[in-house]
């Protein structure tokens, strides 16, 4: 809905950047929303009109369901962007951080994120709590792409949800 995206772009200051990953258009009209009541925050924000995965051009349905809205079975389409594409496209020199919250897509992300991390190794903040296996599976794979991070686990709230897995270097 855009709340951490206008978190982020208030505290990467007037020359950072924000890509904030979204396809929903409920949640982009949110976002808008947000921006127009946050002008000065709208440039520090690129859009990126897509899902978020492993593997550029594939196409994935998903329901919409607001924040929790997932890529699987649904009546809407999108087609996926890998973070390492998007480092490509834009022509990114940096990137200093990569926060995750998609729905139990993130070690597809993750994976799709490979040469960006293993280049930057920038901090991570991956929402660890959407797939039992995560657990164990998010860990080992960071620790694949880079075995330099040191990982962190925090719980963000007294429900089951929010438990956030960090690593930095």
């Amino acid at each position: 809905w855009g709340d951490s995206t206008m978190l982020f772009a208030d505290l990467v200051g007037a020359s950072g950047q924000v890509h904030a990953f979204e396809f929903v258009p409920e949640n982009l009209d949110l976002l808008a929303f947000n921006l127009d009541l946050n002008p000065h925050l709208r440039d520090r924000v690129q859009l990126v009109l897509h899902a978020v995965g492993a593997q550029t051009g594939e196409v994935v349905s998903y329901d919409a369901n607001g924040s929790g809205s997932r890529v699987g079975p649904g009546d809407r389409q999108v087609e996926v962007l890998s973070i390492d594409d998007l480092v490509r496209q834009r022509g990114l020199e940096r990137v200093d951080f990569i926060k995750m919250d998609v729905e139990g897509c993130e070690a597809a992300a993750l994976r799709g994120a490979a040469e960006t991390i293993a280049r930057f190794k920038p901090r991570l903040a991956i929402s660890a709590y959407h797939l039992r296996e995560d657990f164990v599976v998010l860990p080992q794979l960071i620790k694949t792409l880079a075995p330099e991070y040191r990982l962190y686990l925090d719980h963000h709230t007294i429900h089951q949800q929010e438990t956030v897995l960090y690593a930095r270097v």
